[in-house]
């Protein structure tokens, strides 16, 4: 059973500048639905995997399964993160669930929300 710890929205990251025009770079809501997520402890192996790779996880959640992809991005209680991992598990009860490796970004996005 999982239980809620709040929820996220899924975003992917599109040129949206005019045709010819510099490239600008925007997250758009890629679900209108929230997404309800529960927190994951980050392993001592998973950590220690990602700093050899020169990366921080920042967070791990467990959503309910959804199609989302690793390098789309997650945005939780204002702050935005990048989709690292996708590991589609089952839980404890057989259920279709999702964990996603989040990294907070350093740079904030523009978002386009409609």
């Amino acid at each position: 059973m999982m239980i809620a710890d709040g929820t996220l929205k899924v975003y992917t990251l599109q040129n949206t500048a005019a045709a010819g025009a510099m490239p600008v770079d925007q997250l758009v809501l890629k679900y209108p639905e929230d997404v309800y997520y529960s927190d994951r402890v980050v392993g001592y192996n998973r950590q220690y995997a990602a700093m050899g790779a020169d990366q921080f996880i920042s967070k791990l959640v467990r959503i309910w399964d959804v199609p989302v992809e690793a390098g789309e991005y997650a945005i939780i209680d204002d702050v935005q993160y990048r989709i690292d991992m996708v590991q589609r598990l089952k839980d404890e009860d057989g259920l279709k669930v999702v964990d996603l490796t989040l990294s907070k970004l350093e740079e904030r996005y523009d978002c386009i929300t409609d």
